[in-house]
């Protein structure tokens, strides 16, 4: 009984190690250029958007965007950073899928950062660029994905 106990526990240390290095190693998240951005509320000193952007999770399990860490540029003007999501995103395993991404930008330079809205809300369309790394999680492992997105989309109000 004692060797069957050292098997499982053997087993479960590889396993361990297994998942360990593939999260470490291996870029489990696969992201697209973004499809939309939605604007959904406008102030003074943030704006709340939410980006439609295609996800592959490449993994044989679920993993979730835990928090961010990403600089926004619009029409390569600075606009603020994204920290955080408003809802936890998980991403199903081996699932390719459009992911709304809901974003509350807090602005950086307040003037600079009005006329480069009103210009992109005046044209409909924006440069968009994001930068950064977003920390994925599975089970007790973590892994920051780079992320550096760059295009021209449609703002929709």
């Amino acid at each position: 009984m004692q060797r069957f106990f050292r098997k499982i526990l053997v087993f479960l240390f590889i396993a361990v190690v297994f998942l360990w290095a593939l999260m470490k190693f291996y870029n489990p998240i696969e992201i697209g250029k973004i499809d939309s951005v939605n604007v959904n509320e406008l102030s003074t000193n943030s704006i709340k958007l939410s980006m439609v952007v295609p996800v592959k999770n490449k993994m044989f399990f679920d993993l979730k965007i835990l928090e961010a860490d990403l600089d926004f540029t619009m029409n390569d003007i600075k606009a603020g950073k994204i920290t955080s999501f408003d809802d936890e995103i998980l991403l199903k395993a081996l699932k390719h899928e459009n992911v709304s991404f809901p974003v509350e930008l807090k602005f950086e330079n307040m003037l600079t950062n009005f006329l480069s809205l009103f210009k992109a809300f005046t044209s409909n369309e924006a440069k968009i660029n994001i930068k950064g790394i977003v920390k994925v999680k599975f089970f007790i492992f973590t892994k920051d994905v780079p992320i550096d997105l760059d295009n021209v989309v449609k703002l929709k109000k």
